[in-house]
């Protein structure tokens, strides 16, 4: 039982660090990254994850990065796997003052006051 229990802990330890990362982001810059590879690892913990490789252009310049999204169930990760295959467009914000600092977005969200 404790194995089973650790990988639903650490799906919300990279969840709550990758909503820490996001904090203050609101106004950072939007563009297209290429997508380089892809692939399914696991943890110790059996907690799987999708690590997507990345390159961007941004002021003349190419940077890349990678991106870990946790999951606990295999067709979930799979799923999220086929989505973002070599060569697809990933979607990133890049933060203004460090360039090399970036982190994909699933979509935007916009907010619009009701009246």
């Amino acid at each position: 039982m404790g194995l089973g229990w650790s990988k639903f802990i650490e799906l919300f330890v990279r969840e709550a660090i990758k909503f820490a990362q996001r904090i203050g982001t609101s106004d950072w810059p939007a563009l297209d990254a290429i997508v380089v590879s892809s692939k399914l690892d696991e943890c110790f913990t059996g907690c799987l994850l999708v690590v997507i490789r990345y390159k961007y252009r941004n002021a003349d310049k190419r940077f890349e990065g990678t991106y870990k999204q946790p999951f606990i169930y295999p067709n979930y990760a799979q799923a999220y796997l086929r989505r973002y295959p070599g060569g697809s467009k990933i979607p990133v914000i890049v933060s203004p003052k460090h360039p090399s600092y970036s982190i994909p977005v699933e979509g935007k969200i916009d907010f619009v006051k009701v009246q």
